[in-house]
């Protein structure tokens, strides 16, 4: 299913971002943001997720067989009508991956603040 991504950069160095997605059915795993060029790697420092049904809810690093490969939230079961805060200090997914959403067939609004990091080599 199609999921529609606002993009908002933060700062002058244009590293820094958040983007807000919404789906309404995750089921199939849905890119929120493209994996990043060789030698860095996104940085995720906070996640919201709004549920409109009960939905379990993966988000995470690269995408395999329509899911996360990497997941850093979840998989969490959240009930009809939930808000999810979840604070993430330097979580780092792997150099190159993208940012992938994976859930139900429900609704799903994510709000994710990240940056782009380079990898120290």
């Amino acid at each position: 299913m199609a999921v529609t991504v606002h993009k908002n950069r933060i700062g002058a160095d244009g590293n820094h971002w958040w983007i807000n997605a919404t789906t309404a059915d995750a089921s199939s795993g849905e890119e929120l943001y493209a994996a990043p060029d060789s030698g860095k790697a996104i940085v995720l420092r906070r996640v919201l997720i709004n549920v409109h049904g009960a939905e379990t809810v993966t988000i995470g690093g690269g995408e395999v067989d329509s899911g996360v490969m990497h997941p850093v939230v979840g998989p969490i079961d959240a009930p009809i009508d939930d808000l999810l805060d979840i604070p993430l200090p330097d979580v780092r997914l792997p150099e190159k991956e993208a940012l992938v959403l994976d859930g139900g067939t429900g609704s799903v609004v994510v709000t994710v603040c990240a940056e782009l990091l380079e990898v120290d080599v």
